[in-house]
């Protein structure tokens, strides 16, 4: 909770109408724009952005000395906001992170997280202690605190966006005052040291475009006195059900009588910054902690220090160890049709693709672009999943999401095998397309001196985080279906 700042800002009216006539005109509430900082002149809201960031660099550089002081050097995402509704902005609990690489199961935060108000609003800002993997473990066993801010015009404050937030209506508000929307004037920035290079850069369209000039400094920031008022309960509100709520069941999420009225009591003695701690431990549920374990300690595999006899021990027997093959999944007639339309689909696009793997790369195609087969085999997968889900013990709640999802090809007149490696995955499920006599050798080999091999149709699966390769190709070709697996625990996929 340390990293919350709060700043106040000036100029606030003249923004407010701007943003309103940019909102009505660019509808940039629904989209992110990207500030372009090679301009020698901004608009109001350009200005304002780069003012913003330049201060709050130099706020960062304080902390952390290693920061580049140079702006031009960063990637400044943005976008605004007029309103809150029921349905739109409330309880989507979420941390700050690269959209497009959180898709790949890389989670990539930005620098800097920082939301400026144009307003007062009754529906604060919750900030959480609970980062990306406890929300994916559900460890809240010490998150026994959260933090409530209550936005106020002329306001700006930072926080630590790697750490789950959201706005919630704590006061029953729109029950209470009977409507669906309510004002709530936003500008969101979100600093990048990386980020894709497609941005949409902002283009003004104001009344006053670009009559600002870049270096001047037009907007000032001045720290808040302390404002916090820390409330602890002693009645065990935090529990492991109120994570579970807040996080994977959004929109059921209402904040405990027990705390608004307590809120509502100091908020209205004009206290609007919060922090709510329960004494209490959380417990977790034990219906899931074996499974967790073994999914943490599979994920940190790379990290275990190997002189430990427990963590070695907690390893090997870790049912994500084990590996599994599932004889004739697809019949010989279905393999034999993967492999045509794979080759035409090859044939007709330029060849198959050899760089889509950066560190270990393979002769494949991305399946989704084989439309023939792409859907019969995304089906197929429903039974290869049930099947997981007995092999290795896991509960109905688990959800299992394909992240890459393509046909290996392997010649031995051209890429004949794959060095020892991890895939970038939690389970790796490969079927194997070709008849065997089709080749000489291959299979796939496994650190621990064993190679498995399969027949036409079978199905192989196994950690992605266990060292593994293709064995060579001596004669022939062989072609198998790949697919990396993550699975999420009891989560709905709208919220992950």
């Amino acid at each position: 909770m340390s990293s919350l700042n709060i700043y106040s800002i000036n100029e606030n009216t003249q923004l407010l109408n701007f943003i309103k006539f940019q909102n009505t005109n660019l509808k940039t509430s629904s989209s992110l724009k990207f500030l372009n900082t090679n301009k020698n002149s901004f608009d109001l809201l350009e200005k304002f952005i780069y003012d913003s960031v330049c201060f709050q660099l130099k706020q960062l550089i304080l902390i952390e000395s290693n920061l580049d002081n140079n702006i031009e050097n960063y990637n400044i995402e943005f976008w605004i906001q007029n309103q809150v509704s029921q349905t739109d902005g409330i309880n989507v609990f979420h941390v700050d992170c690269d959209e497009t690489k959180k898709k790949q199961n890389k989670i990539i935060h930005p620098l800097l997280s920082c939301v400026t108000y144009l307003n007062d609003s009754e529906f604060p800002l919750l900030l959480t202690d609970i980062n990306h993997n406890d929300y994916l473990f559900k460890e809240f066993e010490n998150k026994n605190k959260f933090q409530l801010v209550f936005p106020r015009e002329n306001n700006q404050i930072t926080f630590d966006g790697s750490k789950y937030h959201g706005v919630c209506d704590i006061f029953d508000t729109f029950k209470l005052k009977n409507q669906n929307t309510f004002e709530r004037h936003i500008i969101s920035i979100n600093l990048w040291k990386e980020y894709p290079s497609n941005m949409d850069y902002y283009e003004p369209m104001g009344p006053d475009d670009s009559n600002y000039n870049k270096e001047e400094p037009f907007f000032i920031f001045d720290k808040n006195e302390d404002n916090n008022k820390q409330i602890n309960i002693e009645n065990n509100i935090l529990t492991f059900d109120f994570y579970e709520t807040m996080l994977y069941n959004c929109h059921n999420f209402i904040l405990p009588t027990e705390i608004s009225e307590l809120v509502k009591i100091k908020y209205d003695e004009n206290y609007f910054n919060f922090t709510i701690t329960d004494n209490s431990t959380v417990k977790p549920d034990l219906k899931y902690e074996s499974l967790l374990k073994d999914i943490k300690i599979i994920n940190e595999i790379n990290s275990t220090d190997n002189k430990n006899y427990d963590v070695i021990q907690s390893i090997v027997n870790n049912r994500f160890l084990q590996r599994h093959i599932y004889p004739k999944i697809y019949s010989k007639n279905v393999c034999e049709w993967i492999i045509f339309e794979s080759e035409a689909y090859a044939k007709n696009n330029g060849g198959w693709t050899t760089k889509r793997h950066v560190k270990y790369p393979t002769t494949d195609l991305p399946v989704i672009n084989i439309k023939p087969i792409f859907n019969f085999i995304l089906m197929s997968y429903n039974e290869i999943f049930t099947k997981i889900k007995k092999s290795y013990a896991l509960p109905e709640t688990i959800e299992f999401n394909i992240n890459d999802f393509f046909v290996v090809k392997y010649n031995s007149e051209m890429q004949n095998e794959l060095e020892l490696h991890k895939d970038g995955s939690f389970l790796s499920v490969n079927i194997l397309l070709s008849d065997p006599s089709d080749f000489e050798g291959g299979g796939t080999f496994f650190n621990d001196n064993t190679i498995s091999s399969l027949e036409q149709g079978d199905v192989l699966v196994h950690s992605g985080n266990i060292m593994h390769s293709g064995v060579k190709i001596k004669k022939g070709t062989r072609y198998i279906l790949v697919a990396f697996v993550s699975i999420i625990v009891n989560l709905k996929s709208d919220c992950f």
